[in-house]
């Protein structure tokens, strides 16, 4: 239910089932539907998650959200690189721009082996939280001989890692494109 109770977001799982895989990678239908029972917004229309690399993901929009500091926003995070390794952006399903605590879509329990870039490109606040859990990505991929670019980063964020001697530590780049060559 969206934070001013005018929306539902609704998953509804489609055929093709499989025996080989668990329900999560069946295909899915993701949409907002609003109180008359009436689909207002198309959300993704998921295929069957089958020869998905081990280490890739599925692409398309992921762990879509309500935000909950507006009446009907939605966040969700997508691969960038067709779903191989792990580079991403944040959306905003209304207006293209993220503008609430991207960070806490991060899956910061199980890195990926391997490239993971961060694009901050429609991030435009990054609370405490969200940098401590950046931090705690860039850890354990450098434990599992990962590595974490960040990139397009908004200048007022930008300063705060500064303070904060964050490019002391981590790879900072100002686009996608070089980010992409840090590998």
């Amino acid at each position: 239910l969206s934070p001013d109770g005018q929306y539902i977001l609704v998953t509804i799982i489609k055929r093709p089932f499989s025996y080989t895989l668990p329900y999560t990678s069946f295909p899915q239908e993701i949409s907002v539907w609003d109180m008359n029972g009436q689909r207002t917004y198309l959300v993704a229309d998921v295929p069957l998650e089958e020869n998905i690399p081990i280490e890739g993901v599925r692409t398309g929009p992921r762990h879509v959200s309500w935000t909950s500091c507006d009446p009907a926003r939605l966040l969700w995070f997508e691969a960038l690189d067709g779903g191989d390794g792990l580079f991403f952006v944040f959306h905003d399903g209304t207006t293209g721009v993220s503008t609430y605590d991207a960070g806490r879509f991060l899956d910061t329990d199980k890195p990926k082996d391997g490239k993971v870039v961060l694009d901050f490109k429609a991030v435009e606040y990054l609370s405490s939280a969200a940098i401590g859990r950046v931090m705690s990505l860039d850890k354990k991929l450098k434990v599992a001989q990962g590595k974490l670019v960040l990139c397009n980063i908004r200048k007022d964020i930008f300063e705060v890692f500064q303070l904060l001697q964050l490019p002391r530590v981590l790879t900072i780049c100002n686009d996608l494109d070089q980010a992409i060559e840090k590998f």
